[in-house]
C-alpha cells in the first residue's frame, strides 16, 4: 500500500477510522499496523466488489479521500455527473458495444 498522507487520512475521518488520529510523518510500526488495519477494513466491506488486490483497495480509498466538499455539492446539485461505472470484465470479455478505452 502506497499512502498518500493527505487523501488517506481524509478517508479516514469520511469512514470514521482511527488511522485518521494515528498518522504521523515520522515512520513508526503504529502508524504502519493503522494503515494495514484500514486498508484491511476497507477490503472487508469492499468484499462485493471483489477487490482483486491491494491496488484496488488503494484506487478505491485514493477515490473517495480525494473527493472534495465542493465535489459532493456538484453531484448533489447535478452540476457534476459520475463517470460510468467500468465493465468488471477483463477488455477480451466484455460484451460487444461496451465503451472501453482504447489500450495504448
Amino acid at each position: 500500500m502506497f499512502l498518500k498522507p493527505e487523501v488517506t487520512r481524509d478517508y479516514a475521518q469520511r469512514i470514521g477510522h482511527r488511522f485518521q488520529f494515528d498518522y504521523s510523518p515520522d515512520p513508526a510500526a503504529d502508524v504502519y499496523r493503522s494503515l494495514l488495519m484500514l486498508v484491511a477494513d476497507t477490503k472487508r466491506a469492499l468484499a462485493e466488489l471483489k477487490p482483486r488486490d491491494s491496488t484496488d483497495v488503494q484506487s478505491f480509498i485514493w477515490t473517495v479521500g480525494a473527493y472534495s466538499e465542493s465535489d459532493i455539492l456538484a453531484l448533489e446539485r447535478g452540476r457534476l455527473t459520475p463517470a460510468p461505472p467500468a465493465s468488471p470484465l477483463p477488455d477480451d470479455q466484455a460484451p460487444r458495444g461496451s465503451s472501453s478505452p482504447p489500450q495504448s
